[in-house]
């Protein structure tokens, strides 16, 4: 009886094991996927612009991030306190996570084994074990935090005011930098870890070993425009920086100095890559109005990063975008 409890107790192990620890299977096409937030959904379009599905998901759904390793996508809902976790093949919600006051964006250790998430009312950012999906600890941090990014065993948060810098070793603040008011997004880059400055219309350079400010890219845009979303090329060791307002994307070197420049139609709020062919999704709001009901006409606009040149535009949903995904097939 012992032996045949024993091998029960296994089998039922070996089940458990696969069910939660699955490996990354090929879903069999590219895929975008976009937060639609007024929709309280998540958008999943292939790269010629068809919907494939839309997935209803939490309460005003902000950042997207593929989870390492996996064929899971990881939601922060905004509205209803909780991560929704998606399954990138079949594009159904299989779990949600409970979190802090208005979770904004998740980061994912490089085996995926941990993510984080900013909860902005909440100061604070979860830790959670994605095998028992649990939070299990949650950081203090500065003001209102907003994006992270994970670069070489550390995570950097943009706070309404400063940097957080995470210890991800013990799970602890071991910096904070002042910036300036109503930080955005933060992309590391090496030596360097650039974060948007919405009301200065810059771009602030952070060294990644004394965390200290290096350097601030001024006057990116036009006066009373805003620095929303930036991305880091590795293959270019340039930068992507839009502007909500004007729709502006530029594309400059590490130090600050232009490359080129080209216009997203609408506002863009988030940029994702495809480093290996060479392109960058942008998620542009449809026409703003402070009436979220009249938000409409979501845009997804494809370029070369490269030339900078538009390859492609499509439709991201009739209500607002917030943040967009790129998942490799």
């Amino acid at each position: 009886m012992k032996k045949i409890a024993a091998g029960a107790a296994f089998l039922l192990f070996a089940v458990l094991f696969l069910v939660l620890i699955q490996p990354k299977q090929t879903c069999g096409r590219d895929m975008l996927f976009v937060t639609i937030t007024e929709n309280n959904s998540v958008a999943a379009f292939d790269l010629e612009g068809n919907l494939l599905k839309e997935t209803a998901v939490g309460v005003k759904p902000r950042g997207i991030v593929a989870r390492p390793d996996s064929n899971e996508i990881y939601v922060a809902n905004s509205g209803s306190s909780d991560v929704s976790v998606i399954d990138s093949c079949n594009l159904e919600e299989k779990a949600r996570i409970k979190a802090g006051k208005f979770p904004a964006d998740v980061a994912f250790s490089p085996d995926g084994k941990v993510a984080y998430v900013t909860n902005r009312d909440s100061h604070y950012v979860s830790v959670i074990d994605t095998l028992n999906r649990t939070e299990n600890k949650k950081i203090e941090v500065g003001s209102e935090p907003l994006r992270i990014a994970f670069q070489d065993g550390l995570l950097y948060v943009s706070n309404y005011v400063s940097v957080s810098v995470i210890d991800t070793g013990n799970n602890s603040e071991t910096a904070r930098i002042h910036i300036g008011k109503a930080l955005q997004d933060i992309e590391p880059a090496g030596d360097l870890v650039y974060v948007g400055n919405r009301h200065a219309q810059a771009v602030t350079a952070i060294n990644a070993s004394s965390k200290a400010i290096e350097f601030t890219i001024e006057n990116i845009t036009n006066k009373g425009n805003t620095v929303d979303s930036l991305t880091y090329l590795p293959s270019e060791k340039a930068l992507l920086v839009a502007d909500f307002t004007s729709g502006l994307l530029q594309k400059m070197d590490k130090k600050g100095d232009l490359q080129g420049r080209i216009y997203i139609d609408r506002h863009p709020v988030a940029i994702g890559a495809d480093l290996k062919k060479g392109l960058a999704y942008i998620v542009s709001y449809g026409e703003y109005d402070l009436d979220p009901k009249k938000r409409e006409n979501g845009m997804i606009t494809i370029i070369n990063f490269t030339s900078m040149e538009i390859a492609r535009t499509f439709g991201a949903g009739k209500y607002s975008a917030g943040d967009i995904e790129f998942v490799e097939g």
